[in-house]
């Protein structure tokens, strides 16, 4: 981990080090310790819920079933080339 302050990436022994607020340092370091401590806060089952992979992967499917497949009612008309270019 490398705090700099100007914000731009560096190149160091063929990795990038993206820079990170001193916040977002204090932090990591601070949940780091927890967890190496074994003293991790109980997660909120509400929030978590809302990160379901599946639920999420599942909508991320329907809205590139949608872009696929664009309904006629919002008056885009795909032209003959694109729809045989696009498999």
């Amino acid at each position: 981990m490398k705090i700099v302050s100007d914000g731009s990436p560096d190149k160091i022994n063929g990795r990038i080090n993206f820079p990170i607020s001193f916040q977002i340092a204090k932090l990591i370091i601070e949940y780091y310790d927890l967890y190496t401590n074994r003293m991790m806060p109980i997660a909120n089952e509400e929030v978590v819920s809302k990160f379901n992979i599946d639920k999420l992967t599942y909508q991320l499917v329907r809205y590139f079933e949608f872009l696929r497949d664009i309904p006629p009612e919002f008056g885009i008309k795909r032209t003959k080339p694109e729809i045989e270019n696009q498999y």
